[in-house]
């Protein structure tokens, strides 16, 4: 088979995941993600030489496939042999190795038992003394402070609790509040959460 015959059959599971997941069926969208990934992978390996675009393109599609169908090491696997060819435009290998960062920070967030929510919070930081993968400790305790307390307004306003006007919330509410913890990669700040937490993934 063709590059665009498998990329197509790509696309259609991809599509198919993304209605399992609006209808609450994680289970089934994982593994449709993961059939998604696989087809992504034959494409790759179906790509004529000297088309490295297409190449690096397809590359970062199969490993976010494998990534949201929750695959890491498949993830981590086709990530490192594409990275090996030599073969990838510069953006391809930049994004694959941001994707194997986030995959990374998942699985150590699973070995120490924290589970994340489907989805992200992008958290971009920039100019001064901010450079790709560091800034200051302090701004980015800022950053966190703020999203946390966006997260608090968030569930008592949903909870139509009375309007807090000054002060923290409180312990009670605060327990089943995600916190937001720095991992220990250098890019991610996920958002603890009972049920599978959200990402909030600073662009440094």
């Amino acid at each position: 088979m063709s590059w665009g015959s498998h990329h197509s059959r790509s696309e259609k599971l991809a599509i198919e995941a993304e209605l399992a997941v609006r209808a609450g069926e994680p289970p089934r969208a994982d593994t449709l993600y993961r059939e998604a990934a696989e087809q992504e992978a034959a494409a790759f390996d179906a790509i004529e030489k000297g088309k490295d675009r297409t190449r690096g393109i397809t590359a970062v599609s199969a490993v976010s496939l494998w990534y949201k169908g929750r695959d890491y090491s498949s993830a981590e696997q086709f990530a490192h042999r594409s990275l090996a060819t030599g073969q990838l435009p510069p953006f391809a290998e930049v994004q694959l190795r941001n994707l194997l960062q986030s995959v990374w920070a998942v699985a150590a967030a699973a070995k120490a038992g924290v589970k994340f929510v489907r989805g992200d919070v992008l958290v971009s930081v920039k100019g001064g003394e901010v450079i790709y993968g560091g800034a200051p400790l302090d701004l980015i305790v800022r950053k966190v402070d703020g999203i946390q307390s966006l997260l608090f307004r968030t569930e008592e306003m949903l909870l139509e609790l009375p309007f807090r006007k000054r002060g923290g919330p409180t312990n009670r509410r605060s327990g089943d509040v995600p916190a937001l913890a720095i991992s220990g990669s250098r890019r991610e700040l996920p958002v603890r959460g009972t049920d599978g937490g959200t990402r909030a993934r600073p662009t440094l």
